[in-house]
C-alpha cells in the first residue's frame, strides 16, 4: 500500500507539473501578448496606489530569509529522519527560484516601464519565494502539522499576491505566473526525486485538500472569471476586484495541490 501511495503521489506531481506549466505559458500570453489582456493590467496597474513600504508577508522576503526558511525546512525533515524529504524539499526550493529569476532575464513585458520602480517582470520573484516556501512547509511538516498550515497558507499567499499588485509592485499576470512556475517545479521534483518513506493515509488531509478544491472553484470559476470578463472593458477598480478573487482562488487551489503530492495523502 506504501508502494502504491508513492507512484499516485508521483502521477499526481507529472500531472501538477504538465497543468501548471500549461496556466503559466496562458498567463503570460494573456497579460504579455494579448490586446484586451495587457489593457486589463494597465487599468489594474493604473488603480493600484504604489507604496515601498508592503508589510508583512512581502516585507520579510530576501535572499537571506529565503535561505533561512529552506535551511529550516531541511533540518526539520532531517530531524524527523526524512532525507529524501529534505533532498527534494531543498531543491524544489532552489530550482523553483533561480528557474524565475532566469526566466526575469530573458523574458519581456510592454507594461515593465510602466511599473513606477521598473522591476516589475515576469514572473515576480516576490511570488515566487513565498510560494515556494509555503509549498516547503506543506510538504515538510508532518500530516498533522500540514493541515493546521494549510490556511494560514492560502491566507499568506492571497495577502503577498493581492499586495504586489495593490501597491505597484507587479502586473497580475506576474503573479500568477510566479504561484504557477512554482507548482510547475515542485511537481516535477516530487515527480522525479528520491522516494520519500512510506507514509499512512490521512483522512483529514485529504478532505481538507478536497474542500480547498471546492472553495477554489467557487471563487474563480463562480465568482473570478465572471468578474474578469465583466472587468475586461470596465475600470480599473473593477480590474483590481477581479484579480483580488483570482489571487484568493489560485492561492487556494494552489496549497490543495501541494497538498495532494504527499505520499500520505
Amino acid at each position: 500500500m506504501g508502494r502504491r501511495r508513492d507512484v499516485d503521489a508521483r502521477r499526481r506531481s507529472g500531472l501538477m507539473a504538465i497543468v501548471a506549466a500549461g496556466l503559466a505559458v496562458a498567463i503570460y500570453h494573456f497579460g504579455g501578448s494579448s490586446v484586451r489582456g495587457r489593457a486589463f493590467e494597465a487599468r489594474a496597474l493604473e488603480a493600484a496606489q504604489f507604496s515601498t513600504d508592503p508589510g508583512f508577508p512581502l516585507a520579510l522576503v530576501s535572499v537571506p530569509t529565503l535561505l533561512v526558511a529552506a535551511s529550516g525546512l531541511g533540518l526539520c525533515a532531517l530531524v524527523r529522519g526524512r532525507v529524501a524529504d529534505a533532498l527534494r524539499v531543498l531543491s524544489a526550493i532552489a530550482l523553483a527560484n533561480l528557474f524565475g529569476q532566469g526566466l526575469k532575464g530573458v523574458l519581456s513585458h510592454p507594461l515593465a516601464s510602466e511599473l513606477p520602480h521598473g522591476s516589475g517582470t515576469f514572473p515576480s520573484g516576490h511570488a515566487i519565494a513565498i510560494s515556494s516556501i509555503v509549498a516547503g512547509v506543506l510538504l515538510t511538516f508532518p500530516a498533522a502539522l500540514s493541515v493546521l498550515a494549510a490556511i494560514p497558507g492560502v491566507v499568506i499567499l492571497s495577502m503577498s499576491a493581492t499586495h504586489l499588485l495593490h501597491f505597484g509592485w507587479h502586473r497580475g499576470s506576474d503573479v500568477l505566473g510566479g504561484i504557477a512556475i512554482v507548482l510547475c517545479v515542485f511537481g516535477c521534483v516530487y515527480m522525479f526525486g528520491p522516494q520519500a518513506a512510506t507514509a499512512t493515509r490521512r483522512r483529514p488531509m485529504v478532505l481538507l485538500s478536497r474542500l480547498l478544491r471546492v472553495v477554489a472553484f467557487a471563487c474563480g470559476v463562480i465568482g473570478g472569471l465572471p468578474l474578469i470578463i465583466h472587468a475586461l472593458d470596465g475600470g480599473g477598480e473593477s480590474a483590481l476586484g477581479a484579480l483580488t478573487l483570482m489571487f484568493v482562488s489560485f492561492a487556494t487551489m494552489a496549497v490543495a495541490c501541494i497538498m495532494s503530492i504527499r505520499a500520505d495523502h
